[in-house]
Formats: structure tokens, C-alpha cells, sequence
């Protein structure tokens, strides 16, 4: 896969091709070609190679787009950014993927907006994933996001929750609180909050406290199970996974990183 300009000049200036086709990378970002020659490559949005919303969703009889960039594939629908005539102040409350995107359009548009987020860094559970086996790719997306955060003129306050306080002394016209989702954990299981009882969250931030034999519940069928199997096979620890699907990582939109997934089991 050609994921740059670079790497498709280099490939083409040793004469191993005659020709560099990047359809994943157009549809990630459709002025692909055109930030190269302005050499903007800094300002390109680039493919994780993730699948989900092209190929996956073709898959699925369904239209085009991207997951990292939600006009593609909605350009008749949403058109061009076009500037507000009705500039606010908006606070926005989490810095990750959801949080990052709507700051950039709305800065971009724009509005007034200052973005709080509690870790040092922007990109939320992203940097997590970006952690497990075959997936440092993932990491761009929050790169890519946190870009275009900081070039639309967000103000960012990193290491800093957002208490009610620190929302009413901003005194804005709107708060839009992109704070993430909390792990499933089905309270009708008895002893389902019990310590032994890991979420892959802190299982991962605490990995001393796991044992040498781990029941791994896949109930989505996608990366996160399979990847997270990986990781504990990874760090020593015997693995049995329970999924209700036919087997785990199923629902893999990315059939060759399910592929590599799968040699990290055969290879333990």
C-alpha cells in the first residue's frame, strides 16, 4: 500500500513501476494531489488503511466515505465549509476524535472555540488503540486531527478538566461535550464488578495486575477483540476467547491485518 507522495515518487524513481494508482488516499483526502504539488504535504490527511467506512461499507451495498473525513462521500450534502454569520463562543469538552473534528469545523467556520481535554495529549482512545499489535498506523488519525485543530486557531488547554466552574467562567453560547463512551460491562452477570473483572482499558493501564490466564469476551466481533487477544498473547499470558460469532474478529473489515492478527496467535 502507497501511503505517501514520498513513498510513491521513490518507488516510481527506481523504476519498479510505471505508475502510482491511491484510491484509499484520495478518498481520505480528495486535494491529495493537489497539497502535493503546492508541497502542502504536511496538511494532508492520510490513510490509516482501516477500511471501515470505503471498502467496508461497499461491502455492505452502501455508499463511500471516510472515518476520518466525514465530507467524503457527502459533498452534494454538506458542500464546502462556508463562514457563519452567526459567530459563537463554544466550549468544547474532550479531545478526542469526536471532539477534535467538530472544534476544527467549527473553528474553521468561524466560531470562537476552546477545547479542554484531561491528558496530555489530544486523541482520546485513539493513543490507546495505536498501542496494540499491527495498529501504530491508527496513530494518524489523531495526528491528523490534532492538525487541523491546532491550524483552524482552537484554543487547546491540555491537562485540564473541564469542571462546571472552568465552563461558566468561559461564559459560551454552547458546550458540546465529547467526553467518549464507557465500557459495557452487563450488570445482569453475577460478579461482573468484581476486581478479577478487567475492562481492555484497564487491563491495558494495568497489565501487573492481570493473571497468567485470561477469558477474553469478544461480543462485537471487530479490531478491538482481536486486537487486544493479540496483545495478551504478546505479553505471555494463556488466552481463551468466548464470542458469539463464528469466529473472533468476524465483523474485520481489514481482511490482511486479520490475517497478521491471526499468524501473532499461530506463532505463540
Amino acid at each position: 500500500r502507497i501511503i505517501n507522495p514520498r513513498q510513491a515518487e521513490d518507488i516510481l524513481a527506481a523504476g519498479h513501476i510505471d505508475m502510482a494508482g491511491m484510491t484509499r488516499a484520495s478518498i481520505a483526502d480528495p486535494n491529495f494531489i493537489k497539497k502535493t504539488v503546492e508541497q502542502r504535504e504536511a496538511d494532508i490527511i492520510y490513510c490509516v488503511g482501516c477500511a471501515q467506512a470505503c471498502m467496508g461499507r461497499v461491502n455492505r451495498n452502501q455508499h463511500v466515505t471516510c472515518f476520518q473525513n466525514p465530507f467524503t462521500g457527502r459533498e452534494h450534502v454538506w458542500g464546502e465549509l462556508t463562514n457563519t454569520t452567526n459567530r459563537k463562543k463554544i466550549v468544547v469538552v474532550g479531545g478526542g476524535p469526536a471532539g477534535m473534528s467538530f472544534a476544527w469545523v467549527a473553528a474553521s467556520r468561524g466560531h470562537e472555540v476552546n477545547l479542554y481535554d484531561d491528558h496530555h495529549e489530544l486523541g482520546g482512545q485513539v493513543l490507546l488503540a495505536e498501542q496494540l499489535p499491527l495498529c501504530l498506523e491508527l496513530g494518524t488519525v489523531a495526528r491528523n486531527l490534532s492538525r487541523q485543530v491546532y491550524q483552524a486557531g482552537v484554543e487547546v488547554y491540555l491537562n485540564t478538566s473541564a469542571t462546571s466552574e472552568t465552563v461558566i467562567a468561559q461564559n459560551p453560547d454552547e458546550v458540546v461535550l465529547a467526553t467518549g463512551s464507557k465500557p459495557y460491562l452487563p450488570q445482569n452477570v453475577q460478579g461482573i464488578n468484581q476486581n478479577h473483572v478487567f475492562t481492555f482499558e484497564r487491563a491495558f493501564t494495568q497489565p501487573d495486575l492481570l493473571g497468567d490466564s485470561v477469558l477474553l469476551i469478544d461480543n462485537d466481533g471487530h479490531q478491538r477483540g482481536a486486537s487486544t487477544a493479540a496483545w495478551l498473547i504478546k505479553i505471555g499470558k494463556k488466552v481463551q476467547v468466548v464470542t458469539e460469532f463464528s469466529h473472533i474478529g468476524s465483523n474485520f473489515e481489514m481482511s490482511l491485518l486479520r490475517v497478521r492478527i491471526y499468524q501473532l496467535f499461530f506463532k505463540t
